[in-house]
């Protein structure tokens, strides 16, 4: 007795009208007597809230793959949508258009072998590969840039400002007419000739800028590995060798920064700086770079931790004072001591209203840039040579250790400057609060102090240092 679900007749336009599945079955099948294998699929009536809606009902083909036994059902299309015969008016690709050509033509597909199942499953998996791919080439070097600034991670966290700014500043214009391109269109050959064209004449083409050219091929080399590691078209990587290599060997080495204040300089420095502080003929603003000058050269503080350093993190006492650092370049906070100098600066100066920092620009408006303009001349005629802005802190370090002789370990505290692997340092000595070397830092703040009353021809008098109890 045949299931009341499933019965075969010879199928036409009216017999499929009125076929419906029984309300106690999940779904029921109504086979053709005239092409194997074709058949209609009903789902039960349903009702909701406005009214009651009949099952939907689809055109089914069944079969078995010749030589494999698998057994195959296909859907090829709701009956309200596809119609049982193809239109007489039909073009020849149009002939298959009736669910009999479908089913017939599938069922031959069968016979031969071919399970239509799978190269149907084969077929949506090209297309999205195909998909992925062209969505994968067509990410940008500015998309990528985005993407790594956003995601990368390093041992102290995310990527400081000045990392992002250095990125942003050579997609922007070391790579302008690369920044909105795929990526993957980058060449060995191109990587060649645009790091000549930056070696030879920088960005404008005038002047050698070998550093530069180094410097902007270091960061499309960790751009192009970024891509590598994170956009791949199935298990491939979109780009398959870093075309930066090209350049292994070619680029600049990096060059190593020494300059500082000569010893028998400081005191002359500091008398420069302190005339620029006090002449009332200079700008507001030069007074503020002179101060900042100043301020890196009692602490060696980094110039953006200290053009950036804004009130609520200064204390200013009478005998002691510190100043904190929450997020410095190795991610270490630390709150550090203030000599009686360094106190004095801070103190003469006045906080500009609706300003946090202690070395506001000149709008008002955020802090202080890099030092320069008459505070730095100033600064480097005393000097007697070239300063760049990270020269004081490498002149604090030094006078620390050769003229005061302060221990090595304690001058990496001061300046927060600590090499890994250290143990001692690590794990035993306190590395925030280091307001227990304010010794130190008095001694570094008195020294400069004195060299500058000896420049500028004051009778200084050297007092004896106090006997620790």
């Amino acid at each position: 007795m045949k299931s009341k679900k499933s019965r075969k007749v010879k199928l036409t336009e009216a017999v499929v009208a009125k076929f419906a599945c029984p309300a106690d079955e999940k779904q029921a099948f109504l086979w053709d007597t005239e092409v194997q294998g074709l058949g209609v699929r009903a789902l039960p009536s349903f009702a909701n809230d406005r009214a009651a809606r009949p099952g939907a009902k689809a055109w089914v083909v069944a079969g078995r793959v010749a030589g494999t036994g698998q057994e195959r059902r296909i859907t090829l299309g709701r009956v309200d949508v596809l119609p049982l015969h193809g239109r007489n008016d039909a073009s020849e690709d149009e002939v298959d258009h009736g669910a009999r050509e479908r089913a017939r033509r599938i069922r031959r597909l069968m016979a031969l072998g071919r399970d239509p199942l799978a190269e149907q499953e084969q077929t949506r998996a090209q297309a999205a590969a195909d998909t992925e791919r062209r969505t994968a080439q067509a990410v940008t070097l500015r998309d990528v840039a985005t993407h790594y600034i956003a995601n990368k991670k390093t041992r102290n966290g995310p990527l400081k400002a000045n990392t992002v700014r250095d990125i942003n500043v050579h997609v922007d214009k070391s790579f302008a007419t690369w920044a909105d391109k795929p990526i993957a269109s980058i060449t060995r050959a191109m990587c060649e000739a645009r790091h000549d064209e930056l070696a030879r004449g920088g960005l404008t083409g005038k002047r050698p800028a070998p550093h530069r050219a180094r410097g902007a091929f270091v960061v499309l080399r960790a751009l192009v590995n970024w891509a590598m590691e994170k956009y791949r078209v199935g298990d491939e990587p979109l780009i398959r060798e870093n075309p930066v290599r090209v350049l292994k060997g070619q680029m600049a080495p990096p060059k190593a920064r020494t300059t500082k204040v000569p010893m028998d300089r400081i005191g002359h420095v500091w008398e420069a700086l302190r005339c620029i502080r006090a002449d009332p003929a200079q700008l507001p603003s030069t007074h503020t770079q002179a101060d900042a000058l100043a301020f890196m050269l009692l602490t060696g503080a980094r110039a953006d931790e200290a053009l950036s350093l804004t009130w609520d993190r200064v204390h200013v006492g009478e005998d002691a004072g510190s100043w904190h650092l929450p997020t410095p370049k190795n991610s270490n906070p630390v709150t550090q001591s203030l000599s009686a100098p360094a106190r004095a600066l801070l103190a003469a100066r006045k906080p500009r209203k609706g300003c946090p920092f202690v070395f506001p620009a000149r709008s008002g408006h955020g802090h202080a840039g890099t030092p320069r303009g008459p505070a730095m001349e100033a600064a480097i005629a005393a000097a007697g040579c070239h300063l760049d802005r990270h020269a004081l802190r490498r002149t604090f370090t030094t006078l620390a250790v050769t003229v005061l002789g302060i221990e090595l370990w304690k001058v990496e505290l001061l300046t927060n400057h600590m090499r890994a692997g250290n143990v001692t340092l690590d794990h035993y000595t306190e590395r925030n609060d280091l307001r227990y070397l304010a010794p130190e830092a008095e001694r570094i703040g008195a020294w400069i102090v004195e060299q500058a009353g000896i420049a500028a021809g004051r009778n200084v008098v050297k007092l004896p240092a106090k006997r620790r109890a």
